[in-house]
């Protein structure tokens, strides 16, 4: 499985039915380092990685050989003026939501040319409750 982070687009996502408005997974960003950290490609096109930094919240008051006071140890906390604007990316990000309810699965990818979208199209779409993949309505292979 390995870690992964989160992107979402303000450019309308393709495709009916419509997909979710929800924060997809993806392993493809341009800075090759993965901590569950977020993306957004704007509506203008550019993408941002947006700028965090790291607090110990762990609860100090658990006995030292709890592994729980581990938890929180990195939690990230927004600081928008380290938001990152990828302005020299070329490349394609893939990315995907998996709904664990109703088995429904959305693929996007998309295109950056010097750090601009400049197109983003459903890679494959499995409805809810079944296993046929299409793409854009027209059956795809697995």
């Amino acid at each position: 499985m390995g870690m992964f982070d989160y992107i979402k687009s303000e450019m309308p996502l393709p495709g009916t039915p419509a997909p979710p408005d929800v924060w997809f997974q993806t392993k493809d960003v341009p800075t090759g380092q993965l901590y569950l950290e977020k993306w957004i490609i704007r509506k203008d096109g550019r993408l941002v990685k947006f700028g965090v930094r790291y607090e110990d919240h762990s609860d100090k008051t658990l006995p030292e050989d709890d592994f729980m006071r581990l938890a929180g140890m990195m939690t990230p906390v927004a600081v928008p003026e380290l938001d990152q604007v990828m302005d020299k990316f070329h490349g394609d990000i893939e990315f995907g939501h998996y709904d664990s309810k109703t088995g429904e699965d959305w693929d996007f990818v998309a295109r950056f040319t010097n750090g601009f979208c400049s197109d983003i199209w459903r890679e494959d779409y499995v409805p809810p409750k079944t296993s046929q993949v299409t793409n854009g309505g027209a059956p795809c292979r697995i």
